[in-house]
């Protein structure tokens, strides 16, 4: 690419970057990023760890039962009043610059134990080739856990660039980094990194997948920060009874094993990074980030699982109206699924599509003597084997109906033709509902069916659909409602249309449909004989309707 036309490129990526290669962010150009120059007096240079035993280190454990390291933190202590270099401008703004690097790292990704900028301020990270660039940051991204993390730059080498408006801010400081996670594999290379998981593995938008479009729109990988290093796992956006999009997310407990709750408020969650066809592609794909959560419940204590390995965690932020995920459906059926997928990142890698064709069995992992897990055997298909690896666990498996009946904890499935049909395991969802233990932190039930509904199912939801209005909403009473409840017809219909009242599961299955008196201003409906849970009711006339949700107990 010729030089005089990089600007011009850089401005169309950035604006663009919320759907290609971004967390969130509020793109543009940094300003220093022709004009001024970082200068040697600016550079941190941390010292470079001994990768050799990393990886010697790695293979004392099987991967496949754990997650796939990449990368180990480096410890600094840097922010923009005693480290960097200031350029104030003429107009009374002012740039700050900083150089971090760190010989041989493979990439270099930014933690912040503290983040929190004035609502005028811009912050950049940037590779000297000025090829990659993230940001810019604000005070969007500052949350009340007050930390933050700037995903991987392929470089042993960035920029970090700070821009304030007016220099009366100078006074306040509004960052430190304390860890520089170094990366020791290729995470970014095309032969080193994504297109690196097992041969045997089958994109997510080849014809395995076609059924499970909506699906794997609610999957994500996770770079999780646990105690010094980082590592790849997989989990899923999760929907919950009240179906208000509260942005629970679920993996694996082994996943977050001694990770501390700090280290959780910088975990980056990567959302839509897959192939857009069924064959690898050449260049790296896309993705939609999320930075940040909070623990809310864990089987793994003290080193230990207690049971279905469970990790459920709640994002510190709400996920951007714009990004196309999915809060995936569940299911705590005892009973086997006959068939399904798994849907997962293997080595870190774009998503994949695992499938199974026999019933899944109750099983326990490792000595554990309560079936906790689902043993599952993964089928050949049309364009593969597909099975599981380091980097998949935590993922989701689907029964038929495409809800989450499990959380992968591992297994001896590979890509090898002797281990193409050895078995995996995974953490049973109904397991996880109420039966690791009554506290709260151990279960899933108190999270996602907060009003005790009894629920057994329920499906997923896009993040983007749009409720009805509060003008079109259906005033309903009592709710929750235990034999009846009654429904308030709209003002404006109570002439001579005879509205249709229809009643629906969860599920959407039509239950009561009932054509009411023209005139009526109340009606009242018997519950007696419905299922405990949600419900839906809406009311349809003259080509419009009314809806609202309701709670049968």
């Amino acid at each position: 690419m010729k030089k005089h036309l990089l600007p011009v490129f850089l401005a169309f990526i950035l604006m663009t970057s919320t759907t290609l290669h971004a967390q969130v962010s509020q793109g543009g150009i940094p300003p220093g990023l022709y004009k001024y120059k970082a200068i040697k007096q600016t550079v941190i240079d941390l010292e470079s760890p001994n990768t050799d035993s990393l990886i010697l280190a790695e293979k004392n454990f099987q991967s496949k039962n754990e997650p796939y390291q990449v990368g180990v933190s480096l410890y600094t202590d840097i922010d923009p009043l005693k480290n960097g270099k200031w350029t104030t401008l003429e107009n009374g703004s002012a740039i700050w610059q900083c150089i971090i690097t760190s010989d041989g790292a493979k990439a270099l990704a930014l933690y912040f134990d503290y983040y929190q900028l004035p609502e005028s301020a811009k912050l950049w990270a940037y590779t000297p080739d000025k090829q990659q660039i993230l940001g810019a940051f604000t005070s969007e991204n500052n949350n009340s856990g007050k930390h933050f993390a700037i995903s991987y730059l392929e470089s042993d080498t960035l920029i970090l660039e700070y821009y304030i408006p007016d220099t009366k801010d100078l006074i306040a400081n509004p960052f430190h980094i304390n860890e520089v996670s170094y990366a020791y594999k290729n995470i970014f290379s095309y032969k080193d990194r994504f297109n690196t998981s097992g041969v045997c593995e089958v994109n997510i938008n080849c014809s395995e997948g076609s059924n499970w479009r909506q699906q794997q729109k609610g999957v994500a990988r996770i770079l999780i920060k646990r105690n010094g290093v980082q590592v790849y796992c997989t989990g899923s956006l999760i929907n919950n009874v009240r179906e208000d999009r509260t942005p629970y997310f679920l993996t694996a407990g082994h996943c977050g094993k001694n990770a501390s709750e700090s280290d959780v408020q910088q975990w980056i969650f990567y959302f839509n990074y897959a192939a857009s066809g069924c064959e690898n592609p050449e260049t790296e794909p896309g993705y939609n980030s999320v930075v940040g959560a909070t623990t809310l419940a864990n089987t793994y204590v003290n080193d230990y699982n207690i049971g279905s390995d469970l990790y459920l965690v709640r994002f510190t932020k709400d996920i951007p109206g714009n990004y196309p995920v999915y809060y995936n459906g569940w299911s705590i059926s005892e009973t086997p699924s006959n068939s399904g997928v798994g849907i997962h990142h293997p080595d870190g890698d774009i998503k994949k599509i695992s499938t199974y064709t026999t019933p899944l069995e109750a099983s326990y992992y490792k000595s554990r003597e309560n079936s906790t897990h689902w043993e599952v055997v993964w089928a050949g298909t049309e364009h593969g084997h597909g099975v599981t690896e380091g980097g998949s666990s935590g993922s989701p498996i689907f029964n038929t109906e495409g809800l989450i009946v499990g959380t992968l904890t591992g297994g001896q499935a590979g890509c090898d033709s002797a281990w193409l049909t050895k078995p995996d395991y995974y953490g049973r969802f109904d397991y996880s509902w109420d039966k690791n233990g009554a506290q709260d932190t151990a279960q899933l039930k108190h999270w996602l069916d907060p009003d005790n509904t009894g629920i057994s199912k329920l499906g997923g939801i896009t993040l983007g659909m749009k409720e009805e209005s509060m003008q079109n909403s259906l005033r309903i009473y009592p709710n929750p409602a235990h034999d009846f409840i009654n429904i308030e017809i709209p003002s404006n219909i109570l002439g001579n249309t005879a509205p249709t009242i229809e009643i629906r599961d969860i599920t959407g299955r039509l239950i009561v449909q009932q054509q009411i008196t023209p005139g009526s201003k109340t009606i009242s409906l018997s519950l007696k004989h419905m299922q405990k849970g949600m419900i839906h009711l809406r009311l349809l006339a003259n080509k419009q309707y009314w809806s609202a949700k309701a709670i049968v107990q």
